[in-house]
């Protein structure tokens, strides 16, 4: 993809979710409609990684005396939500693992788009 397209991307969208949006439309433009459903479920499970991963960032984290580990849910999306849960580190990896292959996926679809010819 041209790196004008990708300008597109990073100048003036912020999150994830909407750089997904942006790229979706520009593969479009690109003659890119039969993939509809992969965008989809690519853009779905970008959101639910999104959310987990701001719940990593974000929350605050705490490891006890004696080695265990929680983290402080708190939201106010539409209901008011707080909440202390365990935690530990092969949840942090899982949750890296299925980041990476998610970008692994993303560079698939980056692969097949760009393949296409320009319209």
């Amino acid at each position: 993809m041209d790196a004008l397209y990708g300008f597109c991307l990073t100048s003036q969208v912020i999150g994830s979710a909407r750089k997904i949006d942006a790229f979706i439309a520009i593969s479009k433009l690109r003659g890119a409609s039969m993939m509809n459903g992969e965008f989809e479920k690519f853009a779905k499970s970008t959101a639910a990684l999104s959310e987990k991963r701001n719940r990593v960032i974000h929350d605050p984290w705490c490891e006890d005396d004696d080695g265990s580990v929680t983290k402080t849910e708190v939201s106010a999306r539409r209901l008011f939500k707080f909440e202390i849960l365990e935690s530990d580190i092969e949840q942090l990896r899982r949750l890296f693992s299925d980041i990476l292959s998610h970008i692994q996926w993303l560079d698939k679809i980056f692969t097949e788009v760009d393949a296409m010819p320009e319209p």
